[in-house]
């Protein structure tokens, strides 16, 4: 019988992803556990190339990343205006200590689900909020964004429950649409901790899916999933941007 890694290289990566998590608990179980470990890393690699391939792309069509001091920063004092750049780069790669980032927060609120927590071990994190001058009529754009888990894991203590019967904790994975525009915003895209799946729910995301699934649906639009809701869509720039993206 064919592994799960070896289906997924082979094309399946939608149903791969979906019977894994239908397991639920059990791909922490050996002889799933390395399978459906391999299968997110291999999946994050791929992402990574794609992020890779995406942010030159962005910025040879013109597209403005929102940098320090301007933007989504505007409303910060400069002390915080730096801070937010140093935290929400562009892109970065896995911090040197994100073996023990990721420790630091399932000790604070429960295990990650093995899809973010590769993220974070093969991606880092991304942050493409930003503006095009051809696309101001598509609205908001809700750029791709997943903080790094440094950030993320300070933040920790805000997602708590309000129920003090239930103990579950959320890990922020960005900001919400409105604040990727400087609008404020309503609070995080979260992901609840304690979820031994290999994925789960991206709450509060306009989708209501997956993170995987949202994943997915930022590099088909080009890591604009805003683009989605545009009556009249870039459709050239997206050809350009989605060219030769591996899929996930």
């Amino acid at each position: 019988m064919a592994s799960f890694l070896s289906r997924y290289q082979d094309g399946e990566h939608t149903q791969v992803w979906a019977e894994l998590l239908a397991l639920g608990a059990r791909v922490r179980e050996e002889p799933l556990y390395s399978d459906a470990l391999a299968v997110a890393h291999e999946t994050m690699r791929r992402v990574r190339q794609n992020i890779e391939l995406l942010i030159p792309r962005l910025e040879e069509l013109g597209y403005h990343f929102f940098r320090y001091g301007e933007d989504v920063y505007k409303s910060f004092t400069p002390e915080e205006s730096e801070e937010a750049h140093r935290e929400m780069p562009i892109f970065a790669p896995p911090a040197n200590a994100v073996d023990d980032l990721i420790r630091a927060i399932e000790h604070k609120g429960g295990i990650l689900p093995l899809s973010v927590a590769a993220f974070y071990k093969v991606v880092g994190a991304v942050n493409l909020a930003g503006t095009h001058p051809n696309w101001r009529n598509c609205g908001n754009l809700d750029p791709l964004e997943v903080i790094p888990p440094k950030l993320a894991l300070e933040l920790c203590d805000t997602y708590s429950s309000d129920d003090e019967d239930d103990e579950c904790f959320y890990i922020p994975i960005a900001p919400d649409e409105f604040f990727k525009e400087g609008a404020g915003g309503g609070g995080s895209y979260a992901i609840a901790l304690g979820n031994r799946a290999i994925d789960a729910p991206l709450n509060w995301e306009w989708h209501s899916t997956t993170f995987i699934n949202y994943l997915r649906i930022c590099l088909l639009w080009g890591g604009m999933p805003g683009l989605e809701r545009c009556s009249q869509p870039p459709v050239k720039d997206l050809a350009y941007l989605t060219e030769g993206l591996l899929l996930i």
